[in-house]
């Protein structure tokens, strides 16, 4: 479907601003270089990805070359993004007009198209991490509920038993959940009434006490794994190709220690 291929080439920002510049009025690529802030390379490369879409045409002058927007090359993007593709569905074709009529990507491509030189994946990838969050907090949520807990406490249970000797210290848990000292004070408590975790103190400091899971937490943990209590998540996740997984897996850890460091950097700036 020809109408994807416009809308991957006009995702980029720099494509979208040459596109707007030919359909202005046609330019010669020496004009497009001179009036543009983009290198000779990068506008030649940008211009023969929107040839090949068909958003653009050329003709060649002598040692030049004219460039020129496609008359009606928009007509069908414009019919997609109304929702009506003009191209008849087959099996395989509606599936990629279900996936192309996700509302992030069109939103995406609407706030690129708002904001000249921003690239649409950056918006994106945010609002895809936002509303996937949603999701993992309602299903912790839900899983939590039917076993009398909070989803923060289950999380916390989590992190003992994802720890060798199944004990963490309060400060270690503080850090691991990213909660203040007051909040993981109160969920210990709660979780200690209900026979879930034990508190003792350090024999080598007095100051220090362990937290550690119950036989009760142990079997807490194994019955929501057993019955595939799981959200729909992790059921997710483990439908993708292992290697598929792991890619995922990588690019996230990747994304997240960005974050981190961007947040550092912004702290240390206050």
């Amino acid at each position: 479907m020809t109408y994807d291929k416009k809308l991957r080439a006009l995702a980029d920002g720099s494509r979208r601003a040459l596109y707007d510049r030919v359909r202005r009025a046609p330019a010669y690529t020496a004009t497009l270089v001179a009036e543009l802030p983009l290198s000779q390379p990068a506008v030649s490369q940008h211009l023969k990805v929107l040839l090949e879409a068909g958003l653009v045409s050329q003709r060649v002058d002598g040692r030049r070359t004219l460039y020129s927007a496609r008359e009606g090359a928009l007509d069908e993007l414009r019919d997609y993004l109304a929702g009506s593709p003009s191209e008849p569905e087959t099996q395989q074709g509606k599936v990629a007009t279900d996936e192309g009529r996700d509302a992030i990507s069109l939103a995406a491509l609407r706030w690129s198209n708002a904001w000249p030189g921003q690239d649409s994946n950056v918006y994106a990838v945010t609002q895809r991490l936002l509303m996937m969050g949603r999701y993992v907090e309602r299903a912790l949520k839900e899983t939590a509920e039917r076993h009398g807990l909070q989803g923060s406490e289950l999380l916390l249970l989590d992190a003992l038993n994802l720890t060798p000797e199944h004990s963490l210290t309060p400060s270690q848990l503080q850090s691991r959940l990213g909660l203040t000292k007051g909040a993981v004070t109160k969920l210990m408590s709660n979780l200690e009434g209900l026979g879930l975790l034990r508190r003792t103190g350090s024999k080598e400091d007095r100051r220090i006490s362990h937290v550690a899971l119950t036989s009760k937490a142990h079997e807490t943990l194994a019955n929501i794994l057993n019955h595939h209590e799981y959200g729909a998540d992790h059921a997710a996740a483990k439908r993708l190709q292992p290697e598929r997984l792991a890619q995922l897996s990588q690019l996230l850890r990747e994304y997240q220690g960005l974050m981190n460091e961007e947040l550092l950097r912004r702290n240390s700036k206050q």
